[in-house]
């Protein structure tokens, strides 16, 4: 008995068990939430940057030609305002040393003239002393110069239009800051609205309360049972050990009786019918300990037999059949908070419901045979309970519900870049100014002509060491210091020349630099500023795509995340908290333990008893018969007179008989005739 009230416990524990953390179950799973709430949250959070490097990708190529076509500009523009500088510079010291040069030759001309008049002397001709360019030709460019935007303005446009295109992320992240923080508004909602539909599952409350109740019940009769069973079994084995002896006795009894009813002369030798009366007195002891115990063992086995034949009726069997779940269907507490629980949330969902409709909702009962049938298959126990009459998990799971307001805050990601420049207006400005310079109207093949031209048409160095050697002819002694002076005059002019070759040389180069950069630079500024815009037009009309495909990729990377939660919700709640295997295997173990271990057994065993307390009635009355017909007579001695005269009358019986028969033997006969003569002698002295 004990084993089996602690498998029923058991099973009652281990179902209130089950069937209370379902809510826990839920709740846990509930709490997963959060795995793809924080796969959507890391998206979301780099959408900025994901943005970002995507128009940082996207048109990187296209910003670093723009890049480099305004570096050329710049370089040409930079190069154009040096290049004037110096022109004008250079265009100064020739002008300047031309002048002075000029004046120098006219007085070394005049000079050596005067000093030519001398016939003897031979001076060299100093008439070819003439300057060739005429460096005041060259025109002047400050027109152009002031037209020029500084250098300066123009230095930083690379590094500005660099950085500017660089922190396009740090806008986007600016910008998509409030939507990224809507859609965490939006994704915390989803799970609180996941969580409070989660509070309307279908409440278990009233059968776990059952349960409970049937395992207290369990428990606090466990004692008297055991009790019970202690004192059924000492009563019961008192009385088997009665029932044992009595057998015994009637056995031993039989053994010595019986067999004096087919051969009668088989206890002749023993004197007094000694064994006969032991035998009588054993059925007499029998019957007697028959009659005053087998009443109590038959009123024991009938007890037993009474509470465990309607323990096996009213359970087992009704069990087998089905009867004890229609029993329990009617039992309309046991389900009372599903009910409660659904007519709630109809009231809830539709306020205006009628009375008539939450009527109805409130009669749904799910069959007890259903759910364990349903769950001895496999199926889960929202279905075997029809759980969908109460709970709508389709519609509790539906991705769209938490999906909509997600995606419509989603779809508002926008990143305004109206404002992006990536070259300045004064950029641009010094650029258009650049351009219409007028570096191109200089006629630079005249220049290159006029710098191209000697200086001068003799060479003054050479002149030099002429009036030097004319100053040592002897005939010139008289002139001779004059002639060395001149010399000297000659070869400082001689400097001067060779500095306006420098500058002419510098002039040449500068006018060569200008003239290459004013066949190119207008070309170089509109493609600049082609590039800017083309560049600028592109970034403003992609932008809207990136940002709309970023978020479309956030929404999809969402819902993929939502959806797989889902899915796995809706699996572990079917196929893992409401999975009700053990309940048909506890209701089995319950039935296994009771029944098959403890009634039919109890009712097999006390049945087999009953049947042995049956089989002592014929037992009682063939002991009492088999008593009656043994009736032991005096055993004939040699006094005779002792022999009472009943006793005498068998024996004459007997004589007569067994002399007819041909039993007895001839001394027998004998011995019997003398118990006659001494009877008949008897009566005759009566």
């Amino acid at each position: 008995m004990h084993p089996g009230l602690y498998h029923v416990e058991t099973s009652a524990r281990i179902i209130e068990d089950s069937l209370t953390s379902i809510t826990q179950k839920i709740k846990v799973i509930m709490e997963q939430y959060s795995i793809p709430k924080e796969e959507i949250s890391k998206e979301m959070n780099d959408a900025d940057d994901i943005i970002g490097a995507t128009i940082i990708s996207s048109f990187n190529t296209d910003v670093d030609e723009y890049l480099i076509d305004l570096s050329v500009s710049i370089e040409d523009a930079i190069g154009t305002f040096e290049n004037l500088q110096l022109y004008q510079t250079t265009r100064t010291d020739l002008q300047a040393n031309h002048t002075t040069l000029q004046n120098g030759i006219q007085g070394l001309q005049s000079r050596v003239e005067s000093l030519g008049k001398c016939p003897t002397c031979d001076i060299p001709n100093p008439s070819n002393l003439t300057t060739v360019a005429n460096y005041y030709l060259i025109p002047s460019v400050d027109d152009k110069l002031n037209d020029m935007p500084p250098a300066s303005s123009l230095a930083g446009l690379i590094e500005q239009g660099n950085l500017t295109f660089h922190a396009i992320p740090q806008k986007c992240s600016e910008q998509v800051a409030p939507t990224i923080a809507a859609l965490m508004s939006v994704l915390n909602e989803s799970q609180e609205e996941l969580l409070n539909t989660s509070h309307r599952f279908p409440s278990l409350e009233s059968l776990i309360e059952a349960v409970s109740d049937c395992k207290t019940t369990v428990r606090h009769f466990a004692d008297p049972v055991d009790y019970y069973d202690f004192v059924r079994w000492a009563v019961s084995l008192t009385l088997c050990m009665v029932m044992l002896v009595i057998v015994v006795l009637m056995v031993v009894a039989l053994s010595l009786g019986l067999p004096v009813f087919f051969y009668p002369t088989i206890y002749s030798t023993y004197q007094d019918a000694r064994l006969e009366h032991t035998a009588i007195g054993l059925y007499r002891a029998a019957v007697v300990a028959s009659f005053v115990f087998s009443w109590l063992f038959i009123l024991l086995v009938f007890i037993v037999l009474f509470f465990g034949g309607n323990a096996h009726t009213l359970g087992c069997r009704s069990w087998t059949h089905g009867q004890l779940f229609g029993f329990l269907d009617q039992q309309k507490n046991i389900f009372s908070s599903l009910n409660n629980i659904s007519q709630s949330f109809n009231i809830s969902q539709s306020p205006n419901i009628s009375q008539e409709t939450n009527s109805e909702t409130q009669q749904i009962q799910p069959s007890t045979s259903a759910i364990y049938h349903g769950c001895k298959s496999g199926q889960s126990l929202f279905h075997s309970m029809h759980m969908e009459q109460h709970f709508d998990l389709e519609d509790f799971l539906n991705a769209s519900k938490y999906l909509d307001g997600f995606n419509e805050t989603a779809q508002n990601m926008s990143v305004n870049l109206d404002g992006l420049k990536l070259l300045s207006d004064n950029g641009r400005q010094g650029l258009l100014s650049f351009k219409q310079c007028g570096i191109d109207s200089i006629n630079y093949h005249e220049q290159l002509l006029l710098l191209s031209t000697p200086v001068l048409k003799t060479d003054l160095g050479l002149f030099a060491n002429e009036l030097d050697k004319k100053a040592e002819v002897p005939e010139n002694g008289q002139i001779k210091e004059e002639l060395k002076k001149e010399a000297e005059t000659s070869r400082y002019l001689n400097t001067i020349v060779k500095l306006q070759q420098t500058n002419a040389a510098k002039m040449s180069q500068i006018v060569s630099a200008l003239k290459t950069i004013s066949t190119v630079y207008k070309a170089n500024v509109d493609k600049t500023l082609e590039s800017l815009t083309q560049t600028e037009v592109a970034l403003h009309n992609q932008l809207p795509y990136i940002v709309g495909n970023v978020s479309q990729c956030i929404m999809d990377k969402g819902e993929q995340s939502l959806l797989r939660y889902l899915d796995w919700v809706r699996h572990a709640i079917l196929y893992k908290v409401l999975d009700c295997h053990w309940l048909a295997v506890s209701l089995d173990n319950v039935y296994t333990a009771v029944c098959l271990n403890v009634v039919d057994p109890l009712n097999a065993f006390w049945l087999c008893l009953g049947w042995c307390c049956a089989f002592l009635v014929p037992g009682v009355i063939f002991s009492i018969y088999t008593a009656r017909r043994l009736k032991p007579e005096p055993t004939i001695s040699k006094d005779t007179s002792t022999l009472p005269e009943k006793k005498t009358e068998n024996m004459k019986c007997h004589t007569e008989k067994a002399a007819s028969n041909n039993y007895m033997s001839l001394e027998e006969v004998h011995e019997m005739s003398m118990v006659s003569e001494y009877i008949k002698s008897k009566k005759c002295e009566d």
